[in-house]
């Protein structure tokens, strides 16, 4: 009798035990897939942050959001078009770009062109973004990069005088109707804290008139500081 129950003791406890290793092993694999997971969550949103600056023709939208004075270059692909490597910020130009409609001044004006080509593609990358968070592979959490730019184009520092700070919101608006991303991007733009651009010295003051303030500078000590985090 005595050696039936310990018997029975002995397989118990070692039931007890092969079901607590099996669930230590499903709980690692389950941690290891979620470790993997959001490794790839990152690896996207630094792939997304990443291509801003390897695309020439992102890194010119970016750099003209960044920059209210100097020079920003020029794409390679449009320099022979533009017959220029590189540009001093204009907002007048970039005005007409980013109107709704293709307007025979844009159609007359190449730089404007250039412009319109640069802030579709990034709108177009914004929206990628904005998938891959509908899907949840990226958090809006880890997009730091996309939310300065999106900051920026919710309410550009440089607006010129008689313009709404947000008038590349209303280009995006109009060419991205019913799609949601002008949510997405003033989501991301509250998300994270605006920061001030590159060129620290020029304020609105400064940019009132696209005419008058085409990259002169606005004093000594303009420099480029690129406040987008890697």
């Amino acid at each position: 009798m005595i050696d039936s129950i310990c018997n029975w003791n002995f397989g118990s406890i070692s039931e007890v035990v092969s079901a607590c290793i099996a669930l230590a092993a499903f709980i690692g694999v389950i941690y290891e897939y979620l470790n993997a997971r959001r490794q790839r969550r990152l690896e996207l949103a630094q792939q997304l942050s990443y291509q801003l600056e390897q695309d020439e023709i992102l890194r010119f939208a970016t750099t003209s959001l960044d920059w209210g004075v100097g020079l920003v270059p020029v794409p390679e692909e449009w320099r022979k078009i533009v017959n220029e490597e590189a540009i001093v910020p204009d907002r007048e130009s970039m005005q007409i770009a980013l109107t709704p409609e293709f307007s025979p001044s844009l159609q007359q004006n190449k730089v404007a062109l250039m412009y319109r080509h640069a802030f579709v593609a990034l709108y177009n990358h914004l929206e990628r973004a904005k998938d891959l968070c509908d899907k949840r592979a990226v958090l809006s959490k880890d997009l730091s990069t996309l939310g300065w730019v999106s900051a920026q184009l919710v309410d550009w520092e440089y607006a010129p005088k008689g313009l709404a700070p947000g008038f590349f919101m209303d280009a995006l608006r109009g060419w991205y109707p019913k799609t949601g991303l002008d949510k997405f991007v003033e989501k991301l733009a509250r998300q994270f804290p605006k920061r001030r651009t590159a060129a620290a010295h020029v304020s609105r003051t400064n940019a009132e008139s696209p005419a008058d303030n085409r990259g002169e500078p606005s004093g000594p000590g303009d420099t480029h500081h690129d406040s987008r985090p890697d």
